[in-house]
């Protein structure tokens, strides 16, 4: 769980960024803007999948706000679907999650227009809060995780 700990893309990220670009670009999916979480492993992930469809990296959105959950003392262990997070001394809220999902959804809906298509590069934790809030019937649910450098379509 690297929640806000700044850690490296590994090499076997790297790789994967730059298959899900190779098959974005094959697939013929355009994207129009990129926003992308502030941890250095995000932001080489959007700068690599941008490369990959040959969009400038220089104009990557950099946001605060699809940045991952702080998970407090849990940084740094092991992740495993029935871990407890009830009372985790630090550890970000999930309304406060939520809350910043809603407000990356606005910001997107503010600073694009209706016919782009937006790549959001951010977390698992960030993007499970995110995908509940665009699909208001799918719920936020731990359980479910989202693989590195998969790409989900939301809207």
């Amino acid at each position: 769980m690297a929640g806000s700990t700044e850690t490296p893309l590994t090499d076997e990220g790297r790789r994967q960024a730059i298959a899900t670009g190779k098959r974005m670009k094959q697939a013929g999916i355009t994207i129009d803007v990129i926003v992308a979480s502030p941890r250095e492993r995000a932001i080489e992930t959007a700068q690599l999948i941008a490369e990959q469809l040959g969009i400038d990296p220089k104009t990557i959105h950099i946001n605060d706000l699809f940045a991952e959950q702080h998970y407090g003392e849990l940084e740094g262990k092991a992740w495993a679907p029935d871990l407890n997070l009830d009372g985790v001394s630090d550890m970000e809220t999930i309304d406060s999650l939520v809350e910043r999902a809603h407000l990356g959804l606005k910001w997107i809906e503010n600073n694009t227009k209706p016919s782009d298509h937006v790549l959001v590069v951010s977390h698992g934790g960030f993007g499970r809060a995110f995908r509940s809030t665009v699909l208001q019937s799918f719920p936020l649910d731990y359980t479910f995780r989202i693989g590195n450098a998969e790409l989900v379509e939301l809207i």
